[in-house]
């Protein structure tokens, strides 16, 4: 999978795309990372695991995982079987 960019937008939701722009991965205050589709926005999966706001979540330029932080001061990486749509 390709890394085409990442942005934040201004409440701080870190966002990056994944699988050569087909899919999204947002991080949030709720402590999901969710991955939507690209094109119209529909949740495929969400990925439980920390307490609190995640801070940040990138993508490897393979696309062989993702890792987060979290404001519980984690850090978690998740295998493919984790984040397989």
């Amino acid at each position: 999978m390709d890394v085409s960019g990442d942005d934040e937008d201004e409440a701080g939701t870190h966002q990056s795309r994944l699988c050569n722009g087909q899919y999204l991965a947002s991080a949030s205050n709720d402590g999901l990372i969710n991955i939507w589709t690209a094109g119209d926005w529909k949740l495929q999966k969400s990925l439980v695991g920390h307490v609190g706001k995640v801070l940040s979540v990138d993508i490897a330029s393979d696309g062989s995982c993702i890792a987060s932080a979290g404001f519980d001061k984690t850090f978690k990486l998740w295998a493919p079987d984790d984040i397989s749509i």
